[in-house]
């Protein structure tokens, strides 16, 4: 196997690191309306790193409907001239149809 370069997505890892772990939840700790579980990702080497997650979604309603999304979550480089820490950001959510 030939070494990841930037820009390239890896494969996707169905055990979470301490670190996707952490940019996950850092992420998504402001949603409502929809309880996300993480299962498997890949990064992507980019100014910062990119994280695609794929997740289980669970409304929060009365009859709550479980669909599966990619989450697409970017976390910027960290900036050492900044007292001010970047969050990672939700970029984008896509319902994954069967």
């Amino acid at each position: 196997m030939s070494p990841r370069t930037a820009g390239n997505w890896s494969s996707f890892e169905f055990t979470l690191t301490p670190e996707a772990k952490h940019v996950f939840a850092e992420a998504t700790s402001g949603l409502l309306g929809v309880k996300y579980t993480a299962f498997a990702f890949a990064t992507q080497t980019v100014a910062g790193t990119g994280y695609s997650f794929l997740c289980e979604g669970v409304a929060a309603n009365r009859s709550p409907a479980t669909t599966v999304v990619k989450m697409r979550i970017y976390q910027p480089l960290a900036n050492p001239l900044s007292e001010v820490e970047e969050r990672p950001m939700i970029e984008s959510i896509e319902a994954i149809a069967p």
